[in-house]
């Protein structure tokens, strides 16, 4: 008699007896009544190794298995045969066995990244690939593939954005078609009891079209007047993480889900924006910060001050806007380490090379500087050490789009260098102003370098034309990304010119106090800031053009709407009062309301104790005058 046997495959997926005749070792009884494949298991069945080594291959043979299983039956349906001919056991047994197998291979997670939706990876309509681990809150939001393609369609057909224009060819990449996903139904599985190891890692890029206009709209509507990267090289990182050249490449992925994310942020300001393109940036941004943690111990390159850069422009425009600080001073201290401050050190270095690193290292700066300022502490660079030129008002070399504007009107502006001189500025008042030495001088020295200040905020003011357009011309000349680039080069100004004026209305150049807390609101509204208020009324003017809900321009611009707000509704109130009139027209007043709620709704989301303080003082001002 033969020895003692072990079941075969499909009697053990059955939990049947297998029974095998004394004059067969091929097949058991079972499965020669039933005309079906006997396979038994291999010799090293308790092997771990050998196990998981042909997981995926016995996983792909059974799935394989039922699915020409259940095409058979659909054919001999269809011819009258097969399932509707067999008897009511051999169908039940058939359908008994398509169930056990498909349940057998779902539970082995080897081809199964999806979360038990259902949909293989490789359908999925974008590129979800196992790359690093797996963090809270790094899962790509839900976001219907219809809303995607219908925003891209509405902005060519109305022209909102600088990127209708443009063809995907211009950066070597070409749209192709997605494969569809095939419905399939989930299997629900119990996997409380698998061991809980490391998760596997996900990365997330968009489809093929999808991603090329996201770059385009990128290069377009902020790079070209932020130049925070060379062209040529975020298309070829891009590239790289398409192809997959770019796996062992942590950079490259940080800087395309830096160009991802940005380009949501923008496309959230557009009228055709929704909250979905702020969770898409949200994503991206999450995506670098677990990306980040390997590269902050490796040596300074212009690619990782570019990275930190990026991320810190995306926290910026988030809820999280105030940890932005802590990315900026880092690449700055960065570009320090690389010299990008003295450009006598490279010398030796050619033009491309030469301005890219100016470029960086502006950014860098007016970052730094804007936000340590909001912080009311030193910014990381010294104006002494600087040895690098401001970027050309007139320069055409970035990328030929040095204009803010050159729709519907014949003015133009450079943005980018505005926001360089500004934070000169901006630097030199943290130093003269509000530092320890300033402190240490008489009290007519601190006058004499505030007015000095003051006289130079005024001479930037004049050195462009905007003060010259009011909102409704800006808004009917301009791209609405143009304008948002606008909106946070005035914040930037009306919140360097109000803490000037609240310090000297206070009576106190100390980086102590802050300016928009209720208890210097309060003392401030006593005698209000005459020299600000038309500033004030203009910048709420722009403010007004943006959605009433909140955007990622309210984060950016948050302390710089709620002093212009308190400015205009303490005058108001003081108008009131002395003039018995109230200067504050209906319309104005229904949009304060507005950009009232926008301010509590996002000291609300971000969980700001200071800003929902001072908004509800701002109310309270808004009550007293019973503004309507």
């Amino acid at each position: 008699m033969p020895g003692p046997r072990k079941s075969c495959e499909r009697c053990r997926l059955r939990k049947a007896k297998c029974v095998w005749p004394e004059n067969s070792t091929t097949s058991c009884t079972r499965c020669q009544q039933d005309d079906e494949p006997c396979q038994l298991p291999p010799r090293h069945a308790h092997s771990s190794s050998r196990r998981e080594a042909n997981a995926s291959v016995t996983n792909s043979s059974v799935l394989m298995s039922v699915l020409k299983e259940s095409r058979a039956a659909t054919v001999d349906n269809a011819t009258g045969g097969g399932l509707a001919s067999a008897t009511f056991d051999q169908r039940l047994r058939r359908l008994e066995d398509g169930i056990l197998r498909l349940a057998d291979a779902s539970s082995i997670p080897a081809n199964r990244t999806d979360h038990g939706s259902g949909i293989d990876e490789a359908t999925r309509p974008g590129r979800m690939a196992s790359r690093g681990i797996e963090m809270p809150g790094l899962d790509p939001p839900h976001v219907e593939a219809h809303r995607i393609y219908s925003l891209k369609a509405n902005r060519s057909k109305y022209g909102g954005s600088h990127a209708g224009s443009r063809t995907l060819s211009t950066f070597g990449l070409s749209p192709v078609p997605d494969v569809q996903p095939v419905a399939t139904h989930p299997v629900a599985i119990d996997t409380s009891h698998l061991p809980t190891g490391k998760p596997l890692p996900r990365c997330y890029l968009p489809a093929t079209d999808e991603g090329v206009s996201l770059l385009t709209e990128f290069l377009h509507d902020f790079n070209s007047k932020i130049p925070l990267l060379s062209p040529m090289i975020i298309v070829n990182h891009v590239k790289d993480c398409y192809s997959g050249a770019a796996d062992k490449l942590p950079e490259s992925w940080v800087l395309t889900y830096i160009t991802f994310g940005i380009a949501h942020r923008m496309r959230a300001t557009s009228m055709f924006g929704s909250s979905e393109d702020s969770a898409m940036a949200d994503f991206y941004m999450n995506k670098c910060l677990w990306k980040l943690a390997d590269l902050l111990l490796g040596e300074p390159t212009l690619q990782l001050v570019q990275c930190l850069l990026g991320v810190a422009i995306l926290l910026q425009t988030s809820d999280r806007s105030q940890r932005a600080a802590s990315f900026a001073s880092i690449a700055m201290r960065m570009v320090q380490d690389l010299a990008y401050n003295d450009e006598s050190s490279a010398a030796d270095e050619d033009r491309d090379q030469c301005r890219t690193k100016r470029y960086t290292f502006w950014i860098a700066f007016f970052l730094d500087t804007d936000l340590a300022f909001a912080k009311m502490r030193p910014s990381s660079q010294r104006l002494a050490d600087i040895r690098t030129p401001l970027p050309n008002t007139h320069d055409q070399d970035w990328w030929g789009l040095a204009s803010s504007s050159d729709t519907g009107g014949d003015w133009s502006i450079n943005v980018f260098s505005l926001h360089a001189s500004l934070a000169l500025i901006q630097a030199e008042m943290l130093e003269e102003v509000f530092s320890v030495k300033a402190r240490q001088r008489t009290s007519s020295q601190t006058f004499s370098a505030y007015r000095a200040v003051v006289s130079k905020l005024a001479a930037w003011r004049r050195s462009n034309v905007l003060p010259s357009l009011d909102a409704t011309e800006l808004s009917q000349s301009t791209y609405r990304s143009d304008m948002v680039h606008l909106v946070v080069l005035e914040a930037m100004y009306f919140r360097t010119l109000f803490h000037l004026h609240a310090s000297h209305t206070l009576g106190n150049f100390t980086t102590s106090i802050d300016v928009l807390s209720t208890e210097a609101l309060h003392s401030l509204s006593l005698t209000g800031l005459p020299a600000c208020v038309e500033d004030a009324q203009r910048f709420l003017a722009l403010v007004g053009l943006i959605p009433d809900s909140v955007t990622p321009l309210t984060w950016i611009t948050t302390r710089a709407t709620l002093a212009a707000l308190f400015t205009v509704l303490s005058f108001g109130v003081r108008s009131l009062a002395t003039e018995g009139g109230l200067l504050i027209s209906s319309a104005d007043a229904s949009s304060y309301m507005a950009i009232l709620s926008a301010l509590e709704s996002a000291a609300e989301q971000s969980n700001d104790v200071g800003l929902a303080r001072s908004t509800e003082h701002c109310r309270r001002v808004y009550m007293q005058g019973g503004i309507s």
